[in-house]
């Protein structure tokens, strides 16, 4: 996941109950990424996790990210899931 996510790649977590009940969109759920932006101040490079829309962990090092993201998928029951284009997702 370390490489995916230094690669520019965004992961997406939601749970599944929550895509049936909205037809398939994703809407809520977890949203990683690494933010490594040579316009970016230092101090906000690192991993990052929004849930709901709101940022909920930040941090420059990969296992505190992965600790945060392991506990909100056992949380939540959470699955990662890719979006298409035509706003579908596939489970992965």
């Amino acid at each position: 996941m370390k490489k995916r996510l230094t690669s520019g790649e965004t992961i997406i977590f939601t749970n599944e109950q929550h895509l049936a009940k909205t037809g398939g969109r994703h809407l809520n759920g977890a949203d990683c990424w690494y933010l490594d932006d040579p316009e970016t101040p230092n101090w906000a490079i690192g991993f990052k996790i929004t849930f709901n829309g709101q940022l909920v962990h930040s941090t420059k090092t990969f296992p505190p990210f992965q600790r945060k993201l392991n506990e909100l998928i056992l949380h939540y029951d959470l699955t990662e899931i890719k979006l298409e284009e035509d706003d579908t997702y596939t489970i992965h």
